[in-house]
């Protein structure tokens, strides 16, 4: 869902590989990426507006907003490290 400025919606899946998986929200640095989770959807819960400290986990989806560019770069394409 793009909006101008290269901004818009993506539901994003956490891998085993994904690079934050297993890290928190403040640990991956995606807020300075320009990148804010909105909702995790885990199993059947959702977690809105999820604090700096929520830890993602494989199979997590989120609802993110930000740059599309800065999320394919911070949350999925990168491997772990």
């Amino acid at each position: 869902m793009p909006a101008p400025g290269g901004y818009g919606i993506s539901q994003i899946e956490i891998l085993e590989d994904s690079q934050i998986a297993n890290k928190t929200i403040r640990e991956a640095l995606l807020k300075g990426a320009g990148v804010l989770i909105l909702t995790i959807e885990r199993k059947n819960e959702s977690i809105p507006n999820p604090s700096a400290d929520m830890k993602f986990i494989v199979d997590d989806k989120l609802i993110c907003f930000g740059k599309l560019a800065s999320m394919r770069s911070q949350i999925y394409t990168l491997p772990k490290q």
